[in-house]
């Protein structure tokens, strides 16, 4: 068998790769603003967007609602409300808001502006209309909006995000390449009979998988916008697509380099996701298990499946510390509860198109509704910067992985002692 080469063979090509790469950020930046402009124009605006959560917050003695916003354009906002107003989750409103004094950098970020609904329309769109509908098939309405979270990527309630948090499961709820592989898996056996009947007998001469693989995708990408082009999906999304594009010319996918044009690409088609903590720590859970294996690529698939696993967590445990500083004396059982979830999560998505989502209670709510003991711990972003510097050096030296290793185990040991401080 042929060798499979890598996606570059000198720094020319890199360079060339780069350039295009800039190229397309440079026309996306400049279409993102004009729409800045458009939107700052004025000292007020008066924009279509969609509330995609609407929550409580409570500031001294006061309690007032605050929705987040995703415009037409693609501009995230937030608002304050009033507290009595009505959940307003996945409805399309018309908003006034003051516009005269947004920089450009908080126009891609996202921004707090002040402002005002003016009107709403009265239906949910479709994605909050189906989550609904598996709510519905649950006895407890939490518990159902976990469920129908795993499926359309609807918000959940504080409360639950903490809980979640401290058993260190928030990444299986979070719809990511994760979810997005086993779907894949799924539709392509799914399809893969069906298909091979109707190819043996009309056009035997078609590359099958090939085949196969545009269907797949075509069909995730239905999903993908769907769900509203959640980045951590999107990543993944075209990590498969160029993924499969390499592969199929013979070109090694399993690599840095890979993973590198994909989010160069990724970047300068959606320049607004060099904000997005979600896709950074996608990219960060992809990049360990490319680490792992290299490093395990003559150990048997038992032991990788076992130990990849293990090596993410340790590793990511860092991430989840400086960003969401919570963590329990239960937050290690998510190696297992993450195993599991690759049978779990198949079985969600067949139980609700059956109807029959309330029997997925059975085993969340042990898990969700048990009081768990979190606490926080605070990590200096020192430690990040020490992870992430071994972390490339492991690219190329082994040492520096199993220092990278050292460091996420100690981290995680000391977030363990906690408990006892």
């Amino acid at each position: 068998m042929l060798d499979r080469v890598t996606l570059f063979g000198s720094y020319k090509q890199v360079l060339y790769a780069t350039l295009a790469c800039l190229s397309i950020l440079c026309i996306s930046l400049l279409i993102e603003y004009k729409n800045y402009l458009n939107l700052t124009r004025f000292d007020d605006a008066l924009v279509d967007a969609l509330v995609l959560n609407q929550y409580t917050k409570t500031k001294s003695t006061r309690e007032y609602q605050v929705l987040k916003l995703l415009t037409d354009q693609g501009a995230t906002i937030y608002m304050s409300a009033q507290p009595y107003i009505k959940n307003l989750s996945g409805y399309r409103v018309k908003v006034w808001l003051k516009s005269d004094d947004i920089s450009f950098k908080e126009y891609l970020k996202g921004f707090f502006a002040i402002a005002h609904i003016r009107s709403v329309e009265p239906k949910q769109i479709l994605r909050y209309r189906v989550s609904q509908y598996l709510i519905d098939q649950h006895n407890s309405d939490s518990l159902g909006r976990v469920s129908a979270a795993l499926i359309t990527a609807t918000p959940i309630d504080k409360q639950m995000r903490e809980q979640l948090a401290a058993l260190g499961i928030s990444h299986l709820l979070a719809i990511s390449g994760f979810h997005l592989g086993v779907l894949s898996v799924l539709i392509f056996f799914i399809l893969r009979p069906i298909y091979t009947t109707v190819q043996n007998r009309y056009f035997p001469y078609r590359h099958g998988n090939r085949d196969l693989f545009i269907m797949v995708a075509l069909i995730l990408f239905a999903y993908l916008m769907f769900l509203g082009l959640v980045p951590s999906v999107l990543r993944a999304f075209v990590m498969m697509v160029v993924g499969f594009v390499l592969y199929d010319r013979g070109i090694k996918v399993l690599n840095f380099q890979t993973l590198t044009l994909a989010i160069m690409f990724i970047i300068a088609l959606f320049p607004k996701l060099i904000f997005s903590i979600g896709l950074w720590l996608s990219v960060a859970g992809v990049f360990y298990i490319f680490l792992f294996l290299k490093l395990s690529e003559d150990r048997s698939k038992v032991f990788q499946f076992i130990a990849l696993h293990i090596w993410v967590y340790i590793l990511m445990v860092p991430y989840a510390l400086y960003i969401f500083g919570i963590f329990s004396i239960y937050h290690p059982l998510s190696i297992l509860y993450t195993m599991l979830f690759v049978l779990f999560y198949p079985l969600v998505l067949l139980l609700h198109l059956l109807g029959a989502g309330a029997l997925v209670d059975i085993a969340l709510k042990p898990l969700l509704t048990t009081p768990i003991e979190s606490f926080s711990v605070e990590l200096h972003y020192s430690v990040l910067a020490v992870l992430a510097s071994l972390s490339l050096l492991a690219i190329r030296y082994k040492s520096a992985s199993l220092a990278a290793g050292a460091v996420g185990l100690s981290v995680t040991i000391y977030a363990l002692l906690h408990y006892w401080w």
